[in-house]
């Protein structure tokens, strides 16, 4: 949400953050707009690595009385959504076997010497016969 802070900084916060704190993901310092569509100013982003305000890269408050770009926003939000929850529910649809690859020792097959000889057969009898 773009919500102006008390300081009058414009910010895009989560709605929990609206009205109760600075906590923001980009801002728009220019007190002096009545909307921030109207302001020359840059929006900023915060570089978590830096710990510094950068310019952002590209945004743009647009005026948008009709609701068309939101609702073509909220269009392309929501089949993402509807796609995501396909994603989810093939993949609870699923046995769980198809999901883990499971190994399963080969049998060992026991050359004529081991079969003779209970003693050499075994565990070793793969280096008769590997197969």
């Amino acid at each position: 949400m773009i919500a102006q802070h008390e300081t009058g900084t414009w910010l895009v916060q989560q709605a929990k953050n609206v009205g109760r704190n600075d906590i923001c993901h980009m801002r728009l310092s220019d007190p002096s707009v009545v909307f921030p569509h109207l302001s020359a100013l840059p929006w900023e982003e915060f570089d978590s690595g830096a710990q510094i305000w950068i310019r952002a890269h590209v945004s743009q408050c647009v005026d948008d009385p009709s609701g068309e770009i939101a609702a073509l926003y909220l269009k392309r939000e929501m089949q993402a959504e509807r796609e995501r929850q396909a994603v989810r529910q093939r993949a609870q649809l699923k046995p769980a076997g198809q999901n883990a690859k499971s190994f399963t020792q080969p049998k060992k097959k026991m050359c004529r010497d081991c079969l003779t000889d209970p003693l050499k057969g075994g565990s070793r009898c793969f280096v008769c016969d590997p197969h």
